[in-house]
C-alpha cells in the first residue's frame, strides 16, 4: 500500500490506520479551528477538516505520498458546539451538562488524492447518552487528566466509556475516524487498499 499523509496528531487517529495496516506520515498543520458555541456541527466540522487539509498540502509538498487524509471532531448538544476544553472547570462543566442526556459527535473527514487533484469528503453522526453522574465521579473523572486535549471534555475509548449508556452511529467516528466512510472514500479514490 501506498503510504498517505495523515494531517492530524490525534493518537486516535494514528491508532486507527495502525490498526487498517495503512502506511502514513503525520503532518501537524497548525491550524486555528473554528469553534463557535453554535451553528451546524457538521458544517464547522468540515471547514475545519478542509483547513487542516489546505495547510498539510503546502506544508507537505516535498514528501512523496499521493494521498493527505485530514479530519475534525465536534461534540454538539442542543444548539452548542463543544470543542477542547480550555481548563478543568470547562471540563467539568461539559460533563455536567451531559449527564444523563443524550449529545452529539461529528467527524468530518477528508481525504486528497494528488493522482486526481480532487478531495473527498465524509461526515459522520453519532448519538452518545451518558448515565447520571454524580459530582463525585466528576471529580474522579478530571482527575485522571483523561479529559485533556479531548473535544466534549472527555475520551470515549478511555475511562469516560464507563459513562456511556447508549450509542447510535459510528463508534470509530466518535472517536475520531470513522472506518466505513474512510473505506469507501479509500475505494472511491482508487487507493489500493485490500482487505
Amino acid at each position: 500500500m501506498e503510504p498517505m499523509i495523515l494531517a492530524s496528531s490525534s493518537p486516535r487517529r494514528q491508532e486507527i490506520l495502525k490498526d487498517l495496516g495503512i502506511p502514513f506520515i503525520s503532518v501537524i498543520p497548525d491550524c486555528k479551528e473554528d469553534m463557535p458555541e453554535t451553528g451546524d456541527p457538521a458544517e464547522i466540522a468540515c471547514g475545519n477538516a478542509q483547513k487542516k487539509l489546505a495547510l498539510a498540502r503546502e506544508i507537505s509538498k516535498d514528501i512523496s505520498a499521493n494521498w493527505i487524509l485530514s479530519a475534525d471532531t465536534l461534540v454538539f448538544q442542543e444548539n452548542r458546539i463543544f470543542g477542547k476544553p480550555k481548563d478543568r472547570a470547562e471540563a467539568a462543566a461539559m460533563l455536567h451538562g451531559f449527564s444523563g442526556k443524550s449529545h452529539g459527535i461529528v467527524t468530518a473527514v477528508c481525504l486528497y488524492s494528488r493522482k486526481t487533484d480532487s478531495v473527498l469528503s465524509r461526515i459522520s453522526r453519532t448519538r452518545v447518552s451518558f448515565m447520571q453522574l454524580s459530582a463525585q465521579a466528576v471529580e474522579n473523572y478530571l482527575e485522571s487528566g483523561e479529559w485533556q486535549g479531548a473535544a466534549g471534555g472527555y475520551k470515549i475509548q478511555g475511562i469516560a466509556s464507563c459513562f456511556v449508556t447508549d450509542m447510535c452511529g459510528s463508534w470509530t467516528g466518535a472517536v475520531g475516524l470513522p472506518v466505513h466512510d474512510l473505506y469507501e472514500m479509500l475505494l472511491e479514490s482508487h487507493y489500493d487498499f485490500v482487505i
